[in-house]
């Protein structure tokens, strides 16, 4: 595979390894991740007749909107997040600009700063990783039943040409 495509496969391991972390220890919208990806499951019967098809696309349709207004919840609370990091991640920079001009110091490296700002934000740091794997979570969910969405509106099509040409 080579050194790039190796790097490559242990990130996505990495990823893949921590979602399931999340997925079994971590409550996303009140419950664990493995419970909602069950709840969000959907199985494409092999012998789908018409009847069929109607029943899953519209529990397709309702379980779509679902996940997307969970996704939405989660990303309002990412935002407030990211807002209030930033706030106070400036007003820390700020305050200890201003504390070294007042001693009469040296006024600390940019980086030096953001390392002292970004310790004194640790939980907040948390937090917005939290809500960051909590989008993701979503984003796959939904993904998954887009997928599920387009198989079945591909079978849904073939079943159709299929009746068309059999003139049945």
């Amino acid at each position: 595979m080579g050194w790039a495509g190796d790097k490559l496969q242990q990130s996505n391991d990495s990823a893949d390894n921590l979602l399931e972390i999340v997925n079994r220890y971590w409550l996303i919208s009140g419950k664990q991740g493995s419970a909602w990806k069950q709840y969000f499951s959907v199985t494409i019967p092999h012998d789908i007749d018409s009847q069929t098809c109607i029943q899953l696309s519209a529990k397709i349709g309702t379980l779509l909107s679902e996940a997307c207004g969970f996704l939405g919840e989660t990303e309002a609370g990412d935002t407030g997040i990211q807002y209030l990091y930033h706030d106070q991640y400036n007003t820390i920079i700020d305050q200890l600009v201003q504390d070294a001009k007042n001693t009469n110091t040296k006024v600390p490296a940019a980086a030096t700063l953001a390392s002292l700002a970004e310790a004194k934000l640790d939980d907040l740091i948390g937090s917005k990783q939290r809500t960051e794997m909590c989008v993701k979570f979503w984003k796959r969910i939904i993904d998954g039943l887009k997928n599920a969405k387009s198989s079945l509106e591909t079978i849904t099509w073939n079943m159709s040409n299929e009746v068309k040409i059999l003139g049945h």
